[in-house]
Formats: structure tokens, sequence, C-alpha cells
């Protein structure tokens, strides 16, 4: 599941000096959150700094990045049928 923000426990120590990451940030681009497959990690990549695990415990709150809607498909309206007189 991918994330798009986090803060982390008052007791945490911050990583690379930040408490706080918000992908939509621009100071934040170069980071990609994501959950591990049993929700126990939170999968801190960053681009030029390398990857990080941070246990759930140590993490305040998260916001799941926003999916696109699935498009549904509009109903069409029957056909009339055209009746010989």
């Amino acid at each position: 599941m991918q994330i798009q923000a986090m803060q982390l426990n008052e007791n945490a120590k911050p990583l690379l000096n930040n408490t706080h990451i918000n992908t939509a940030s621009p100071q934040h681009k170069g980071f990609t959150l994501t959950l591990d497959d049993k929700g126990q990690f939170l999968t801190v990549a960053h681009k030029e700094k390398g990857t990080f695990l941070v246990p759930i415990q140590q993490i305040s709150w998260m916001r799941p990045a926003p999916v696109k809607a699935p498009r549904i498909p509009t109903k069409r309206k029957p056909v009339k049928s055209v009746t010989r007189q």
C-alpha cells in the first residue's frame, strides 16, 4: 500500500532529520513510502540516501496515498423498439 504522509512518535529518532514526511510536499519529493505486506513496517525509500524500515509502533499516524476511483461505465438507455401498425 502506498502512503502519502507519516508522522513519527515523539520518542522516535528523526529519520534523515525528518519527523514528518509528506511525499506531496516539494521538500520530500525524493521519498517513497510503502507499507509492507504484513503491516508491521513502513518502508521509507529515498532516491539518494537508501531504504529504511520503520516499525509501525514508531509512527503516530499515516495517510494513504490517493487512489484513482474506478471508472464506472454509464448505463445506456435501451433502444426504443419500433412497432409497425
